[in-house]
């Protein structure tokens, strides 16, 4: 997967839980990696950092994440399945601290 790719997959889900979020939560950063799962087949893993009250994340909602973004992303030509998930600013901060990032 390219840079630019991997660019439009970031965009797709900025977009999409800000339609959800917008002046609740803040999801910053958003990152995107390429990976293989255990048969081989590549997807895409989107790490999600939650600032703000974690609280509010929408289970409900959050479940249809991946049903929600597919369109956009065939639509785009990404055919790689995404793997998103959650977590909060300060664990993120810890793990930045630990050099540890990398492991996420």
């Amino acid at each position: 997967m390219t840079p630019e790719a991997m660019e439009k997959v970031k965009s797709v889900f900025e977009a999409t839980l800000y339609e959800r979020y917008a002046g609740e939560l803040v999801f910053d950063p958003v990152i995107v990696k390429r990976d293989v799962d255990f048969y081989g087949d590549d997807y895409v893993r989107v790490l999600l950092v939650v600032n703000g009250n974690t609280n509010l994340l929408d289970p409900e909602w959050n479940v249809g994440l991946i049903t929600r973004v597919r369109n956009q992303l065939d639509s785009i030509g990404i055919q790689e399945f995404p793997s998103p998930y959650f977590i909060d600013s300060q664990e993120y901060q810890s793990y930045l601290r630990r050099g540890k990032v990398d492991s996420l």
